[in-house]
């Protein structure tokens, strides 16, 4: 029986600084083309779809993807996941106060629920999910496809 399998009857102490989380950028199945930019203007769309399509036919996989980030925990893990974005970089993803922080924080909700689903008892505090989201902040790992 795998450690997460098991049913626990005591409660289960949540360190946030226990959580291990990865990020990984990977191709979007969503098309470029009617997905990028929605101005009003047809010219300035198509513009924006061409240079996201050179960007990646020059090899940037930030250009146009899918976002994941895990958390993991204790053996188990929580996802969450966006589409159809476009960035230069990592770096320019990883920013608190935009998607990223929010991920974050939803790949931590989705890591416990999973961990409740088993029937492991655990209590999570809003200090320990603030801390947690600190611990992502500082300690992402960057995984390629």
């Amino acid at each position: 029986m795998t450690e997460h399998m098991q049913k626990v009857t005591d409660m289960r102490k949540f360190i946030p600084t226990e959580l291990v989380f990865t990020l990984r950028c990977e191709p979007d199945e969503i098309a470029i083309q009617g997905n990028v930019f929605a101005s009003g203007n047809d010219e300035v769309d198509r513009e924006c779809e061409e240079k996201i399509q050179a960007q990646l036919d020059a090899g940037n996989q930030w250009a146009w993807c899918c976002i994941i980030i895990e958390a993991h925990w204790a053996g188990f893990s929580g996802r969450n996941s966006l589409g159809a974005c476009s960035y230069a970089n990592a770096e320019e993803f990883c920013h608190p106060g935009d998607y990223y922080e929010d991920m974050i924080g939803d790949a931590i909700e989705d890591l416990i629920d999973k961990i409740r689903e088993c029937g492991w008892k655990i209590k999570v505090a809003d200090a320990d999910l603030a801390a947690a989201k600190r611990h992502g902040f500082e300690t992402m790992e960057s995984v390629e496809p």
